[in-house]
């Protein structure tokens, strides 16, 4: 008689890093799904597995939660390698090249494309804040993956509006569109505070909470940044300044987080606001800062690891990131033991979830959250030997190391091949139309030219 499948899949054969209290390491588990749901993580099961109707061997490789990228830009991987090591790129060139030549089309191809990136690198879930965000949330929903997409908002004009109440006014089909789509979240995105009115933001934080959205903003990441809030409040830094408006709260995912003192952090903690910490964005900007993650570990305030946008970093995978915070944070504080590996991809997993209040349903490997899973190999020189896969995830892996990613119980990715994205097409399809502006495109003329757009 065949035995009846207990789970839909199992995956199995391999280490199992659940990320619970104890940062376990199971060395022979298995991973059961039922639906969208993790059912049982098992540590090990001797000689004979579950029935199930599908079996994904890890091949002795780490089974761990996806990343979580809570803080990033996927549209923008049209513009990757344009204006680098130019100063004070975003305004002097980004916003510009955005102005003229950024929309729904450029958008929705430059998503696409990002999304092979981020299945490839192990990312089940992300925070995305741009223009044109329902075409992100289509791209997403479409790629099955998680996502919280944030439309941009600006006083001044943006690639999809004139002003601060045509942006509004791009929210309501994004909000619906987003409740019916059961892994992607719509929230609102308020750029900075140096690019929004004292009225606006006010409106803003209202908007977000008439609608109950997430609130994803670019908090206190330049020098610039805090004079100009300084001046418009009397001396207040950013962080006290959105906190006296309204906008620090549970909905509140900061990016950046850079020009913080100790008050900014219990502030921060106080409201249950999450924070992102974008190292490579930041050191390549050269901004001047990193994050003080020490005092934000400390203060157990919600910290996950981003990158911001592609054109930032360069990458969009979160794994990369994990050598530089590492390593960088280690270097600043004169401290070695900083950071231990195993901590830190706990950040990049449910640090992540937690930086967007996703905690609930992902970030680890428990009975009842969403199966987010991925499947990192171990079968390259580099990654051998293995005494600690947490060390070997933080100094050895890369992206190319992602075997198996899994979203919600359905794999989107496995050993090369994508099962809900055409990537040759989108190959195609992007090359054409990056072809098209890049004629358009002259980085002389935006340098030449920038003193015509001002932040004020």
């Amino acid at each position: 008689m065949t035995q009846k499948p207990h789970f839909d899949t199992v995956i199995h054969n391999g280490i199992v890093l659940p990320i619970d209290d104890d940062m376990s390491i199971y060395n022979k588990g298995y991973v059961g799904i039922i639906g969208t749901e993790i059912a049982r993580v098992s540590p090990e099961y001797g000689d004979t597995l579950p029935a199930a109707k599908t079996y994904v061997d890890a091949d002795g490789g780490i089974i761990m939660p996806g990343f979580v990228n809570p803080h990033t830009h996927i549209p923008l991987s049209c513009f990757r390698g344009m204006g680098d090591d130019i100063p004070n790129r975003l305004i002097r060139y980004i916003f510009p090249l955005e102005r003229t030549h950024m929309n729904a089309d450029l958008v929705r191809v430059s998503s696409q494309l990002s999304l092979l990136e981020c299945f490839a690198a192990g990312v089940t879930c992300l925070a995305d804040m741009y223009y044109f965000e329902t075409e992100v949330a289509k791209a997403c929903n479409d790629a099955h993956m998680r996502s919280v997409v944030g439309q941009t908002v600006m006083s001044g004009p943006t690639p999809d509006s004139c002003n601060f109440t045509q942006a509004l006014d791009t929210l309501p089909s994004l909000i619906e569109y987003c409740a019916n789509t059961p892994l992607i979240d719509a929230a609102i995105a308020p750029h900075a505070p140096y690019t929004l009115e004292h009225e606006d933001l006010i409106k803003t934080a209202d908007f977000a909470e008439r609608h109950h959205l997430p609130i994803l903003m670019h908090v206190a990441e330049t020098a610039k940044e805090c004079d100009i809030v300084a001046n418009r409040s009397n001396g207040q830094s950013p962080v006290q300044y959105l906190n006296n408006i309204g906008l620090m709260n549970p909905h509140m995912v900061a990016g950046h987080c850079l020009y913080m003192d100790d008050g900014d952090w219990d502030i921060l903690v106080a409201t249950d606001a999450g924070a992102v910490h974008n190292m490579s964005a930041n050191l390549k900007s050269a901004k001047g800062k990193i994050m003080d993650l020490p005092t934000a570990v400390a203060k157990n305030a919600r910290v996950g690891i981003g990158t911001d946008g592609p054109i930032s970093g360069n990458t969009i995978d979160v794994i990369g990131q994990l050598p530089l915070v590492a390593k960088v944070q280690k270097f600043i504080h004169d401290d070695a033991s900083l950071f231990p590996c195993a901590q830190l991809v706990q950040m990049a997993t449910l640090g992540g979830a937690r930086a967007l209040h996703m905690e609930h349903k992902i970030g680890s490997l428990s009975v009842g959250k969403q199966a987010d899973i991925i499947v990192v190999g171990l079968d390259h020189p580099h990654m051998l030997p293995t005494y600690d896969p947490y060390t070997v995830l933080v100094y050895s892996a890369r992206a190319s190391d992602i075997r198996v990613t899994c979203v919600g119980g359905k794999i989107v990715y496995e050993n090369g091949t994508y099962h809900t994205l055409d990537k040759q097409h989108i190959f195609h399809t992007a090359n054409r139309t990056f072809a098209k502006y890049a004629k358009n495109v002259h980085m002389e003329y935006y340098i030449a030219h920038y003193s015509t757009f001002r932040v004020t």
